[in-house]
């Protein structure tokens, strides 16, 4: 999944200095195991790119809501498309 995060964001029409995002482990590793195996690819993407991730607090889904409404519609929609551009029109 992390695989059409990167490439949703690298579509993005401006490069972001800052990114959002909740404790998924799709975009960061927080359990302790997860953390030993290194960083999700995301970070590895994000690290490269020089974009700065910001984590939202635990149990707070407010912050993250419009967010979290998209990733929920893209997960269970993308199934349908041929490509990410496809599911984004």
């Amino acid at each position: 999944m992390a695989k059409y995060f990167v490439d949703v964001l690298k579509k993005a029409i401006e490069k972001p200095e800052e990114i959002l995002s909740d404790h998924g482990t799709t975009f960061y590793a927080v359990e302790s195991d997860e953390r030993e195996k290194g960083l999700t690819d995301f970070e590895k993407f994000l690290i490269k790119e020089k974009i700065t991730l910001i984590v939202d607090s635990v149990d707070h889904h407010q912050t993250n809501g419009k967010v979290e409404k998209f990733f929920d519609i893209f997960e269970k929609k993308v199934k349908f498309f041929n490509s990410v551009d496809e599911f984004m029109n």
